[in-house]
């Protein structure tokens, strides 16, 4: 169970580590069940809510980074319903023709 957990974990921060950049836009399907995941990956304590600390423990890095925004209500704590507003904006995929300028720009 402890192994199941710490691959739960380390699924949620590689998730979170991804970087949303102008020019993307959300993947199709499957978000929902991912925000979940990470949800129940982060929310160590099961209170309901992300504070700095749990964020800080998990490693959580873009999250923290970007606190500000996803904590809607300037609380201190991302609670479940923000997460899942800010999910979509952390998990956005590079639109085809982005990529294709993206990889133009650094061959040359």
């Amino acid at each position: 169970m402890r192994l199941l957990a710490h691959v739960a974990t380390m699924m949620a921060a590689v998730a979170l580590g991804a970087c949303a950049t102008p020019g993307m836009h959300v993947g199709d399907g499957g978000s929902h069940a991912s925000s979940d995941a990470a949800w129940a990956a982060l929310d160590s304590n099961a209170d309901g809510a992300l504070s700095l600390d749990e964020l800080e423990r998990q490693h959580a890095v873009a999250l923290q980074e970007d606190l500000p925004n996803a904590d809607a209500d300037h609380d201190g704590r991302v609670s479940h319903a923000e997460f899942d507003a800010w999910w979509p904006w952390m998990t956005r995929v590079p639109e085809p023709a982005s990529m294709a300028r993206l990889n133009a720009s650094s061959s040359r």
